[in-house]
């Protein structure tokens, strides 16, 4: 009631349509998109090396460079 009286139209929208307020935004990437994102960047690393041989004969700056690479392509 005393809803109807401040705002019909919030007393409407919330008692007859369920309605509810929207979430504050945020700053930053949601953790939803961070795990798409690792997932993405993972996937991508795989399909580019292939094989565990691949992975295992590249060196520490080799494969430095090519997660840098991957993840600038992805995001």
């Amino acid at each position: 009631m005393q809803l109807q009286a401040s705002c019909p139209f919030k007393a409407f929208s919330y008692a007859r349509l369920k309605l509810q307020p929207l979430q504050s935004p945020q700053i930053g990437i949601t953790p939803q998109d961070r795990g798409n994102i690792v997932h993405s960047v993972l996937e991508n690393i795989w399909n580019t090396l292939e094989t565990q041989h691949t992975l295992l004969s590249l060196n520490h700056y080799q494969l430095e460079n090519l997660i840098h690479e991957i993840v600038d392509a992805t995001i």
